[in-house]
């Protein structure tokens, strides 16, 4: 399931990987937006948790010259006032915005990076998040952008099991991220790192699940591989 939510033609809303401290998720989270931006796409990354500089390590260079970043990791609160990405400027009417300064009169699709929800939620109430994230999906076409996915990272160890809920609610797909359990017997060229549940919704109101072994592949930085259980 997770190869056909990363090149499928089905738009996924917004796709959330939930990761913890025991499971990082920014390695799937890089997988899914370099196929995006092998696809052709850009990527905007709107980045505040990390520097552009650690976000693109270990990045294909192809995929680099796809990436679009909005800083909002040097100057979050506006304290040096240098015109960067804010926090006070996370909304909606910015957001696309920003987006389509960069896309103007551009006839493909681009995907969207939120990196990430969980320090944006530090900062924002839960519900004028979904307020925003809402308007910005409501917003898209009006604003002349063809949007296929936007991808939210979320530390689940960092919020209440209630926030988590709210937050799972608005994502078309949630990615669950756990370790994969030390001693299972398994011996393979690249062992697994994680498991991996998702939870698809359709726009039909069909809910698919699917429970996956995830891999690293050594010679193919963020290329997703997986197994099922």
């Amino acid at each position: 399931m997770l190869q056909g939510l990363s090149g499928g033609p089905e738009p996924a809303g917004l796709l959330l990987i939930a990761d913890s401290f025991e499971c990082e998720g920014r390695s799937l989270l890089k997988s899914f937006l370099s196929s995006a931006a092998l696809r052709g796409e850009t990527v905007h990354v709107f980045n505040f948790e990390i520097s552009e500089s650690e976000f693109s390590n270990g990045l294909d260079d192809g995929v680099r010259a796809r990436l679009h970043f909005h800083d909002g990791f040097s100057d979050p609160l506006n304290w040096d006032q240098t015109g960067r990405f804010t926090i006070d400027g996370f909304t909606a009417q910015e957001l696309l915005r920003c987006i389509g300064t960069v896309e103007e009169a551009s006839p493909q699709p681009c995907t969207v990076v939120l990196d990430s929800l969980s320090w944006i939620l530090q900062r924002k109430q839960i519900g004028h998040l979904c307020r925003i994230l809402q308007d910005f999906q409501r917003g898209v076409a009006s604003a002349g952008l063809k949007i296929r996915k936007v991808l939210g990272l979320l530390h689940t160890d960092l919020h209440q099991p209630e926030v988590l809920e709210v937050v799972s609610q608005m994502a078309s797909t949630m990615v669950t991220l756990s370790p994969f359990p030390k001693g299972s017997g398994m011996r393979t060229e690249f062992p697994p790192y994680a498991i991996a549940a998702t939870v698809h919704k359709r726009k039909s109101g069909k809910v698919l699940k699917k429970t996956a072994r995830l891999y690293h592949c050594r010679q193919l930085p963020f290329t997703l591989r997986t197994a099922p259980l």
